[in-house]
């Protein structure tokens, strides 16, 4: 299992987790630390509910030995971050990768299981002479690469569409701007293009070409939301706070 940074655990004495439960599926030995550690591993026709994952924290943290709660699914409930700390309680998200849902593909030396569905790196700025307004950037990522074990920075290619909530609410993820960057060839997005005609503003459309938003109000519930879709089906979520008053910045 691999994540964030240099991140590396292998887990050893992997069992069945001994007391009933609705979630919680089993529990493991960390190689490197000798940390005992409480998995919940769903199927692929599940998605792991915020309310889900809190309970089986609940219940993991009633066991001392236990301080760290590993959730592996093929699907997460919007606003899901990769870890989560409760004060010595920590929460690790993992996505599955869909490969492991056909039979006949082998385990190999390249292949990845499991991956920390990650944090993507954004900067809120003030809109250019638009105190009220705000505009996100993009910056980029980390992903770990199953084939050498290393961490590598993802480039700006590796989006397919990266979507943008202006106003968060801290429940569920709504897409008020999508963006499509580095796809000013791409055949639909021209047919679009050409449909729509004169109502195109210029600068919104180099916007939803490119990796820094339009310029927007501030949001009412202050908060805003970023998720990236990359070439390669892995979704990421940034969720960011932002002052309503521009000076508390």
């Amino acid at each position: 299992m691999s994540g964030g940074g240099a991140l590396r655990w292998h887990l050893d004495e992997v069992e069945t987790w001994p007391d009933a439960s609705d979630f919680l599926t089993h529990e493991a030995r960390v190689r490197e630390t000798g940390e005992r550690v409480a998995l919940a591993v769903l199927s692929d026709d599940q998605t792991a509910t915020r309310n889900q994952v809190d309970r089986a924290a609940e219940e993991a943290a009633g066991r001392r030995a236990i301080r760290t709660l590993i959730v592996a699914a093929f699907e997460y409930e919007a606003d899901s971050a990769p870890r989560e700390a409760r004060g010595r309680f920590e929460i690790i998200r993992l996505r599955a990768n869909r490969d492991l849902a056909i039979a006949e593909l082998k385990a190999g030396q390249k292949d990845r299981a499991f991956v920390v569905v990650g944090e993507p790196e954004i900067e809120l700025r003030d809109a250019p002479g638009q105190p009220a307004r705000i505009v996100v950037e993009v910056k980029g990522w980390n992903t770990y690469d199953p084939a050498t074990g290393n961490i590598r920075a993802g480039k700006p290619g590796d989006i397919d569409c990266w979507l943008l909530d202006t106003d968060h609410d801290g429940k569920s993820f709504y897409a008020r701007r999508i963006h499509f960057p580095g796809k000013s060839q791409d055949r639909q997005l021209k047919r679009f293009k050409s449909a729509l005609g004169a109502r195109i503003r210029p600068e919104h459309w180099a916007s939803m070409e490119s990796l820094t938003s339009a310029p927007f109000r501030r949001p009412k519930s202050g908060r805003i939301a970023v998720r990236i879709v990359t070439t390669t089906g892995d979704e990421m979520l940034a969720v960011r706070d932002v002052p309503s008053d521009p000076k508390a910045r």
